[in-house]
């Protein structure tokens, strides 16, 4: 109808209790060629969802988590509508609840500063087991924070506790295996710096 088609496909053999999956195509309008309809989203018995293009639409094993994408492009946008240019403002967020619908840990992008322009935050959050906390945040300068909401370095490490900032650990049973952090200056021949 007016460009879209559904198909309803009855994926079991039972009689008693027909499985089934719901398959949508869209009509593509191809001036001076061939038009056609292409699949581009099956819901499959079991409540997997897939969006894009698939190989076989009705008994497809690459739809094979509750949510799939596929295609030259899977990309998935998410867009808040809000005219805002606060610090924090206009944010998206990816939640990651568990069955009580407790939020565990979150990544968020939100805007960077009070300006109106388009500079970002990436913002990584963490439940301790009383509230979620902000653990790191890559500024839209490209500075790194852990421990801290404002970085003031490529790199910033900060702690309120006793813990040690950087541990660093070697895999190989040897005293002579120690691991190593090594700083360089940027320059045309860089030299270890202390």
């Amino acid at each position: 109808v007016n460009g879209i088609a559904v198909q309803l496909v009855q994926s079991g053999t039972a009689t008693s209790s027909p499985a089934g999956q719901m398959v949508f195509y869209g009509y593509k309008h191809v001036p001076g060629g061939t038009n056609a309809f292409n699949q581009n989203m099956i819901m499959k018995d079991d409540g997997k969802i897939g969006v894009g293009t698939f190989g076989n639409a009705l008994y497809d094993s690459e739809v094979s988590t509750l949510l799939t994408l596929s295609g030259s492009e899977a990309y998935l946008t998410l867009q808040n509508e809000t005219d805002e240019h606060t610090d924090g403002g206009a944010e998206t967020r990816i939640n990651f609840n568990d069955h009580s619908g407790a939020t565990l840990a979150r990544i968020q992008g939100s805007h960077d500063g009070a300006s109106d322009d388009t500079k970002g935050d990436l913002i990584f959050s963490t439940h301790d087991g009383s509230s979620l906390n902000e653990t790191m945040r890559i500024e839209s300068s490209g500075q790194v924070g852990i421990g801290t909401e404002d970085p003031s370095a490529k790199l910033h490490l900060s702690s309120t506790t006793t813990d040690d900032l950087l541990f660093l650990e070697t895999t190989e049973d040897s005293n002579s295996a120690s691991p190593v952090i090594k700083l360089k200056r940027n320059s045309s021949s860089p030299a270890d710096a202390d």
